[in-house]
């Protein structure tokens, strides 16, 4: 259990000095273009989605892309899921 802990807290350093190196600037993206992305990707979606529904009706968020998520791009990661577990005992 606690090299398992010690695996964990190095993959957790090791991701933030990636976050560090990568920066967490956002990049220069205009809301004309975020808009303009943010329709062709729910495009995609069948007309019935609720995202594609929420985007239409201008739901789009800040349109703030970090540099993080371009590095994710570019690797081909298309979905992330993280799982954190917490126990004091």
């Amino acid at each position: 259990m606690r090299s398992l802990f010690s695996i964990l807290k190095f993959a957790f350093v090791i991701f933030s000095f990636a976050c560090f190196i990568y920066g967490q600037e956002p990049s220069k993206d205009t809301l004309e273009n975020c808009k303009e992305r943010a329709t062709e990707t729910v495009n995609k979606f069948e007309k019935s989605s609720p995202i594609r529904r929420a985007v239409e009706s201008g739901e789009i968020g800040k349109c703030i892309r970090y540099s993080w998520m371009d590095s994710m791009d570019n690797f081909g990661i298309k979905r992330v899921m993280v799982l954190v577990k917490y126990s004091a005992n």
